[in-house]
């Protein structure tokens, strides 16, 4: 027979018998008390309440098949003895094609649920002991069906990145921000590089009754470049596929207060930390997040779709393609939750409480324990349809027979009309569970009451229809951003929908709660208001003053308000950090007595914080900028302060028109620290920032900063 090609197994090599860890309980035996057990005795009392996790990052060490005792643990596991088989795993054809295939399905099967048993349970087993739950990333080149992995864990967490882009000619460097014609430097980058990982943990989640799915968030190497504006949209559509908790990526231990913005995880990090130019003025931008983590944790995800992809091994998030129509959301789910199900009024339900209209059957090949649950569910009235006709049985367990059963059972599963969901929805006259054109949503429900995620991406605002299939409730909007809860009006019902037009501002996003009883205290603010400008505030005499510890200690007169990048003195052209305007305000006593007044800063880059007469008015984090004024203006003069913060980006290509004053191995790598720095000494070249990575060249694009303007008091109309 000629040779038979697998590019993934293979004959155990002396390197993979080294790394056999993840096959036998005794290598995570030894890992645990050598490196987790003297760290969970080092926290005492304070291991299971401050250390609450083990957590295993994304699988970055390489596939593993074999052990020194793999081949009992096949005998045991798929009844029949390996041997026979193994120069499969030198390429060679045994019997068939055919068989060939299915001999490595079980191989794979059997690599899958050793290594969740002898090294995942095995580590959950031993945290336990200490009170410790286990947390993981459960993907990246693993030998496993990422879903069955996930199951598995106390705390699931995904990942999505930012976007990136490599600028020639400098090969392995990135030009870490934006294309400048597509997404300008001062403006959201929505096109960010998002892992399948969220969707799928989310469903783990919701199948599982798990109140929490973290991810790791905003992974990249955009170079100190971001601020909360940028990120927030980025955010809002980890929230919109089921994330409800960020695990910053990430904040590097800042030891030296003089070396700023600092440490870096080579190229890669979000950077936060209080190195951040903005870090000072970035509470409210928490506060949002904090506000909508909070809420997206109550009670579970409303969805009409369980979807059953695989139960093969290995299987990564990535290679899962499910995708149904715009406003209808699903779960992907295990074959240990299809057995959970029961069938309650023609719906699939969990004992979490989650249910689901429709089962989709992906595969064309599945167990016959697997095939028996779906058939007990069916017969039992629940809407089963398979994407493609099943053919068998994976592997040799049971071969032929089995495989003949499984065929029967499935000959009586429907097909997808077309193989399409959107002709059973339209057959079924089931109407999406929200639509509103180009917004972001998330549906969850929890003690009667529905509220609903919901974000627009764009820099603009925007007015849209939104239709939500919820009736006979009282409709609140609730605004993340402040914490204000108003009632909804204009709210209109039919055909079990309630239909409303809502305004967004630039990257805004609402929830849409539905009770039956409306909240306390409502808000008589209109939750849309118009706005008329009291009074434009001429930008001829503002004073414009810069940190001195920061390069810079110029107070400049501005006959006009415009980005530092357009001045000529490379200290303001370049400079990175807080800069404070301030003006004298004649306010006429008219104005004063009309009513709350904002002030609006026009544009801003990239965070203002506003005093008017001493007062603090707040923080403006992003379009509109704006905040109220109304306790501190008075009638008459009135003194105003204007304190704003770039980013780290300018400073940093700035500095790139200066001499080196380290020995670099590459842009993202010194090779010592310098002398100057050991010795306590000033910097030779001039530069001001020093960071372990040199994300930009000289050309780099530069970021618009300051107070843009126009400035206006405004009132609502």
């Amino acid at each position: 027979m000629g040779p038979y090609r697998r590019p993934v197994w293979h004959c155990p090599t002396a390197l993979e018998t080294a790394l056999e860890t993840a096959l036998e309980s005794k290598g995570i035996d030894a890992h645990f008390e050598r490196w987790l057990l003297p760290i969970i005795e080092r926290a005492g009392d304070k291991a299971g309440r401050t250390l609450k996790y083990i957590h295993i990052d994304s699988w970055e060490g390489g596939r593993q098949n074999w052990s020194s005792d793999f081949p009992q643990e096949f005998l045991k596991r798929r009844g029949y003895a390996i041997e026979p088989w193994l120069p499969a795993l030198a390429g060679r054809v045994v019997k068939s094609v055919d068989l060939t295939e299915r001999f490595f399905r079980d191989m794979r099967l059997t690599v899958q649920e050793v290594m969740l048993n002898e090294y995942i349970d095995r580590l959950k087993e031993r945290c336990a002991e200490y009170g410790i739950q286990f947390s993981c990333e459960p993907y990246g080149r693993v030998c496993v069906n990422a879903l069955d992995y996930a199951s598995r864990a106390d705390l699931v967490i995904g990942e999505f990145w930012t976007g990136r882009k490599q600028r020639p000619p400098y090969v392995g460097r990135w030009e870490p921000l934006f294309d400048a014609e597509k997404f300008p430097p001062d403006r959201p980058q929505f096109a960010g590089y998002w892992y399948n990982s969220m969707k799928g943990l989310a469903s783990i989640a919701n199948t599982y009754g798990k109140s929490v799915v973290g991810a790791e968030a905003f992974t990249g190497c955009r170079g100190w470049g971001d601020h909360p504006y940028l990120l927030k949209s980025m955010g809002d559509e980890a929230f919109a596929e089921g994330i409800n908790r960020y695990i910053y990526h990430l904040y590097a231990h800042q030891p030296y207060d003089d070396m700023q913005p600092g440490l870096t995880h080579r190229r890669w990090g979000q950077h936060i930390n209080r190195h951040q130019t903005w870090w000072n003025m970035s509470g409210d931008y928490f506060d949002y997040v904090a506000r909508c983590q909070f809420l997206l944790q109550q009670g579970r995800r409303v969805v009409d779709v369980a979807c059953f992809y695989d139960e093969s091994a290995p299987l990564s998030f990535n290679d899962i393609h499910f995708d149904p129509p715009a406003g209808y959301d699903y779960d992907l789910c295990t074959s240990e939750i299809i057995a959970r199900m029961e069938v309650r009024d023609g719906k699939l339900v969990l004992p979490t409480g989650v249910s689901y209209r429709y089962l989709v059957v992906w595969p064309d090949r599945m167990s016959l324990p697997l095939a028996r649950n779906i058939e007990k569910l069916r017969s039992a009235g629940a809407t089963v349809y398979v994407q493609q006709e099943v053919v068998g049985t994976l592997g040799l367990e049971g071969f032929p027979s089995a495989d003949a059963e499984v065929k029967k059972i499935a000959a009586n599963w429907p097909r997808l009309p077309k193989g399409r969901l959107p002709e059973v929805f339209e057959n079924d006259k089931l109407a999406p569970d929200f639509s509103g054109e180009g917004l972001n949503w998330m549906h969850r429900f929890v003690d009667g009451v529905d509220f609903y995620f919901v974000a627009n991406p764009d820099d603009k605002e925007v007015e849209r229809e939104c239709r939500f299939r919820v009736t006979g409730k009282q409709a609140e909007l609730w605004n993340p951003e402040t914490g204000e809860i108003t009632r909804l009006p204009g709210v209109q019902s039919q055909d079990g929908i309630s239909s409303v037009k809502l305004r967004f501002g630039p990257t805004q996003s609402w929830f849409v709660v539905f009770r039956d009883k409306a909240s306390g205290g409502q808000l008589a603010a209109k939750p849309f208001p118009t706005w008329k400008t009291q009074q434009e505030l001429a930008a001829t005499n503002w004073k414009l003053s810069f940190d001195p510890k920061r390069g810079s200690d110029q107070t400049l007169t501005l006959d006009k308000l415009r980005s530092w990048t357009e001045f000529d003195q490379p200290l303001v052209k370049y400079y990175s950090g807080t800069a404070v305007y301030r003006a004298q305000v004649e306010v006429a006593a008219d104005i004063v007595s009309a009513g709350p007044l904002f002030l609006d800063l026009g544009e801003v880059s990239a965070i203002a914080r506003v005093k008017v007469n001493g007062k603090d008015c707040g923080i403006a984090w992003k379009p509109p900028y704006r905040v109220d004024v109304s306790k501190a203006l008075v009638a008459g003069a009135n003194s105003l302060e204007i304190e704003v913060a770039n980013t780290w980006r300018n400073r940093m290509i700035g500095d790139e028109h200066l001499p080196l004053d380290a020995n670099w191995k590459s842009w993202e790598k010194l090779n010592a620290w310098p002398e100057w720095f050991k010795q306590g000494k000033p910097r030779p070249s001039g530069r001001l920032s020093f960071t372990t990575a040199r994300h930009y060249t000289p050309d780099a694009a530069l970021q618009p900063s300051g107070l843009l303007g126009p400035v206006r008091i405004i009132s609502r109309k």
